[in-house]
């Protein structure tokens, strides 16, 4: 997909109820398209289950993440996370 298709994604999924699983593992995405998919699943109130796994989470996206994850209203019941590498940081 890349982070160009990714943001284009974003935009047209914000607004469509009813999505419950989101799988863009393995995508080469980074925080560029990353970043705005996850602003996006935030206001997604039906999403239990989230893929993101083989992608770079670079600080805007594992921000947006990590207050989406602390929301007592996150819908989340599964998110992978395999081989993602996640900024800490560093």
């Amino acid at each position: 997909m890349g982070d160009t298709m990714a943001i284009l994604f974003a935009q047209a999924i914000v607004n469509i109820p009813y999505i419950e699983s989101i799988n863009i593992a393995d995508n080469n995405l980074t925080d560029k398209g990353l970043g705005p998919l996850l602003e996006s699943v935030v206001h997604m109130s039906d999403l239990i289950d989230l893929d993101i796994s083989y992608n770079t989470i670079g600080p805007v996206a594992a921000t947006c993440l990590s207050m989406y994850l602390a929301k007592e209203t996150c819908p989340l019941q599964r998110m992978v996370l395999r081989r993602a590498d996640v900024d800490d940081g560093e």
